[in-house]
């Protein structure tokens, strides 16, 4: 018998549902309340499943706390946990209502795709380079269309010196990402066939390349071919572009 926990992830929170009781702990490193929970209400971990989405940074300390502890997940997209909470007829939006939804998914998990998260040093790296130049990216758009209503010469100099450094810096990001792949021999194979589909260029590339080793459960439901045991791209790959 599996027992399934929902769990709605935030910034600060994890919103937790057992099929009997809503509880809340802090999304902290580590994650030693939630931890000293499981460890009083389930003694062994081999038939324990949280289900949770992919909240971006906020989940990775969850991804990382079931892998360290041998625990196995299945991770929603946001798009899935959007659809089964419309299908339900669940407006309400609220972090424990969205636990007790994302615990109903568990009728809809094929048994296969119910895993040990694996953290991947590589892609956590890249995860890095493509945050900070997101970062940046944002900052320089910032600037830009501040520009475009600045009407003082001084300030406007001091301005375009800033958006100047701001695009330096996003160049040198984009570069530092593609060396980074090109160092690390799996990254560098995936991003070729990633590469040789029409319609995809180098931005997306990169962003696509995170997500298929990152998420690798979603790998077959955007139609892709994927080695199951390596996560990596297939030379079969069918993307909508």
């Amino acid at each position: 018998m599996m027992y399934y926990i929902g769990i709605d992830v935030v910034k600060k929170a994890l919103s937790v549902y057992d099929g009997k009781t809503s509880l809340e702990f802090e999304n902290k490193e580590g994650l030693k309340s939630f931890y000293r929970y499981l460890k009083k209400h389930y003694k062994k971990f081999d038939y324990l499943v949280l289900i949770f989405e992919a909240t971006g940074i906020y989940s990775d300390s969850l991804r990382k706390f079931c892998s360290l502890h041998q625990i196995k997940a299945y991770i929603l997209s946001p798009k899935q946990s959007h659809n089964f909470a419309k299908s339900l007829g669940v407006r309400s939006k609220t972090d424990k209502i969205d636990a007790r939804v994302i615990w109903r998914y568990q009728s809809l998990i094929p048994q296969e795709r119910i895993q040990i998260p694996v953290i991947d040093p590589e892609v956590k790296m890249l995860a890095s380079y493509l945050t900070s130049y997101q970062f940046i990216q944002v900052q320089r758009t910032a600037v830009s269309n501040y520009l475009e209503s600045v009407t003082d010469k001084t300030l406007r100099k001091l301005l375009e010196k800033e958006l100047a450094r701001k695009r330096q810096l996003e160049a040198r990001l984009l570069g530092d990402i593609k060396s980074y792949i090109q160092e690390h021999p799996n990254l560098a194979e995936d991003y070729r066939r990633l590469m040789s589909v029409s319609g995809i260029g180098e931005k997306l590339a990169f962003s696509l390349l995170f997500l298929f080793r990152h998420y690798q459960g979603t790998n077959r439901a955007q139609n892709l071919d994927c080695t199951p045991t390596t996560g990596h791209i297939s030379k079969k790959i069918r993307l909508p572009v």
